[in-house]
């Protein structure tokens, strides 16, 4: 993740999840937990995702295509992914001009 944000909080083990909860038993965070939980699995699914197509060829035929529908059905659940966002290219837009002298000195001057 590049949110420098990141540095103050860096991702937690199980065991120090288990921990948070133990500290504070309710229903709530018990649902955060679990989120957490099914979170985990689709960073598993999409790491094992990454691995295999470093080892592309040295899978069996069809060995990719397994771990992407892995993935797919890790992923199937998850509202989120479903949900209407902007896509990455129109946010990384919308940043860059944030950023951009151009724009900024057009505000300034006029």
């Amino acid at each position: 993740m590049k949110n420098p944000e990141r540095k103050n909080y860096p991702a937690l083990s199980q065991a120090e999840i288990r921990a948070l909860y133990q500290e504070n038993p309710t229903r709530a965070m018990r649902r955060l937990v679990w989120e957490i939980y099914c979170l985990h699995v689709v960073i598993k699914s999409a790491g094992a995702v990454i691995r295999a197509r470093r080892m592309q060829d040295q899978l069996i035929p069809g060995g990719f295509d397994y771990v992407l529908d892995e993935l797919a059905k890790a992923l199937e659940p998850e509202i989120y992914v479903h949900e209407n966002f902007p896509s990455m290219h129109e946010i990384y837009e919308r940043r860059k001009a944030r950023t951009s002298t151009k724009k900024r000195n057009k505000k300034v001057y006029r």
